[in-house]
């Protein structure tokens, strides 16, 4: 009987250890798991933030830098310059001798407020001797220059056609295909593109003047 008691107890106590290393491998499993989550959360966290961050400079990159900005250039002051350009072409534009009539005549299609503009500019203004006429663009009028602003470049293929066969000049607000000299105005600067082929195509010279500044 003490036998049997003696073998009982030592088989509980051996339980008992087994059951103990048993909640040990548990907690240590537990332990374990909740720290892997931990790490895995934070891991996902500084992914996140990571993304975020990669996102702001993403847009930063490709945010266009002038947008937002305003010229301050007003109207007035935009025709005040491109007339004081549209008269240094007159000057290094080798013209023929034969060329239209007694005046230097400059025709201006669409803007009012740049016809006026340029018509006071050159009141007083002389091309080789001969005084410069500005006046509102007619389909019958022969011109030395023809100024097409930004108003009617669509009207730009009619007026190419109409002047291929004479010495005239063709200079336009914006970039147009077949135009002689077009503007483009930069950070306030007004600027100004030459076609050279398509203006010997027509008969003039360009001075090296102007292909020397032209972009």
């Amino acid at each position: 009987m003490t036998l049997g008691s003696c073998v009982s107890k030592r088989e509980f106590l051996k339980s008992e250890s087994k059951n103990k290393e048993q909640e040990n491998i548990l907690s240590s499993l537990s332990k374990s798991n909740d720290s892997l989550y931990l790490a895995l959360e934070a891991k996902d966290a500084i992914i996140d933030s990571l993304n975020y961050k990669i996102s702001g400079i993403t847009l930063k990159k490709t945010k266009n830098p002038a947008e937002g900005k305003k010229g301050s250039l007003s109207k007035r002051q935009e025709s005040d310059k491109k007339a004081v350009f549209i008269y240094n072409f007159t000057k290094y534009i080798e013209w023929p001798i034969e060329y239209n009539g007694i005046d230097f005549i400059i025709g201006v299609l669409g803007d009012e407020q740049a016809l006026r503009q340029l018509q006071e500019f050159m009141s007083l203004k002389k091309v080789a001797g001969k005084k410069i006429t500005v006046e509102k663009f007619s389909k019958n009028g022969k011109y030395n220059l023809v100024y097409i602003t930004s108003l009617s470049n669509s009207s730009f293929e009619d007026i190419k056609n109409r002047f291929k066969k004479h010495k005239t000049l063709l200079v336009t607000d914006k970039e147009t295909p077949g135009s002689h000299i077009s503007f483009s105005i930069e950070q306030d600067k007004i600027k100004y593109t030459l076609n050279k082929t398509a203006i010997e195509k027509v008969g003039l010279k360009v001075g090296q003047e102007l292909i020397h500044y032209s972009e």
